[in-house]
């Protein structure tokens, strides 16, 4: 089952990973060569590609007021909608390498008069292509094809999907490694080819039909992701997509060290921050300083010896701690500010300052 949870989602509005060194699964960006996701938000009449290679896409007979719309629920953000047969994103040309992986998540409005070859993703153009579509006329068989013209060869693999993906999101995934092309669908090998690709295709892409544009390839429903690797991904790395499509552009979380020991000043100064921590020894000569900042300081049974201040100044704060010891010449001093001090048996100096205390 999807492992991501709609509290944590990145998007063009809330930010997100733009490469691999901000990411917190940075291998996913190794052999990247187009990253298209309609799921950060809208973007108007472009598709922008994220990879950092520029192949942004163009919506072709679309209205951006009405065709972009909302996406999975599960996973929260927005989609691109296809209801006509001429609806399109056109993509720049890539050229396949010799190992390649072509991906997209979907969700299949299938109708009583579904056209044959639905194709959510193509790289195309003649009879060059490489691409994802439905095979035929069954609804729960499903295909990743090569082709080349010149000198003419052609490489399927299929795969049938158990009830089929009919008006559901779903992950189609088409890889190819050292000729073999296999089909992932929602993250499980569905396919292996029979014949071995031995030939490399340079054509433009198409989310939601081929070159042609015609009833045949159409893909009636939504698009909320789009890759393409100049390299063959691992099951693994395709398990991890289809749990999370967004696992590649959630941001590296930030490690804080957990204690300050040792003749330390932990300075906090015009800023928005949390310093949480468990056993901190705070010793002679040292401080906590919080100067012109929102911020919350947390500690478990810290010790606050001689010769020592906890100051907050101009800022809002909270000071939460419990078994707090304050002994000779110590001073606990909140100056022009709102802030809540709870604490047991302290003595409080304060002046000029709009502020709530709460002492047991």
């Amino acid at each position: 089952m999807p492992i991501w949870t709609p509290q944590h989602t990145p998007s063009y509005k809330q930010g997100f990973a733009r490469n691999a060194s901000q990411s917190n699964n940075p291998g996913l960006w190794k052999g990247l060569a187009g990253l298209w996701m309609p799921g950060l938000g809208p973007t108007g009449l472009s598709l922008r590609d994220i990879s950092g290679h520029g192949n942004h896409g163009t919506l072709t007979n679309m209205d951006p007021a009405t065709d972009w719309v909302l996406g999975d629920p599960r996973y929260g953000g927005w989609a691109l909608e296809f209801s006509a047969i001429t609806e399109h994103v056109l993509l720049p040309a890539l050229t396949s390498a010799d190992n390649w992986t072509i991906a997209v998540r979907a969700w299949w409005n299938v109708t009583s008069t579904a056209w044959s070859h639905d194709t959510p993703l193509a790289f195309a153009v003649g009879n060059d292509q490489i691409m994802i579509k439905r095979s035929g006329d069954a609804l729960t068989s499903w295909q990743c094809r090569a082709r080349k013209a010149e000198p003419y060869q052609i490489v399927d693999c299929n795969g049938t999907v158990e009830d089929g993906p009919l008006k559901t999101w779903f992950l189609l995934v088409g890889t190819c490694r050292n000729g073999i092309i296999q089909l992932y669908v929602d993250g499980k090998a569905q396919g292996t080819s029979s014949g071995t690709w031995a030939q490399t295709v340079t054509a433009a892409g198409y989310l939601a039909n081929t070159d042609a544009v015609s009833e045949t390839y159409a893909f009636p429903g939504k698009t909320s992701f789009a890759w393409a690797y100049n390299r063959a991904l691992i099951p693994s790395e395709i398990q991890q997509l289809y749990e999370d499509p967004l696992a590649m552009v959630r941001p590296r979380a930030k490690v804080f060290p957990a204690a300050a020991v040792g003749s330390v000043e932990l300075v906090v100064g015009d800023a928005k921050c949390v310093v949480e921590s468990e056993n901190v020894g705070l010793t002679q000569h040292h401080a906590i300083t919080v100067g012109n900042s929102e911020c919350v300081v947390e500690s478990e049974q810290p010790a606050f010896t001689q010769h020592q201040a906890l100051s907050v100044d101009d800022s809002e704060c909270v000071v939460e701690s419990d078994g707090i010891a304050i002994t000779q010449h110590q001073v606990l001093a909140v100056d022009d500010s709102e802030c809540v001090v709870a604490s047991a048996n302290v003595v409080l100096s304060f002046g000029n300052q709009s502020a709530f205390f709460l002492a047991m």
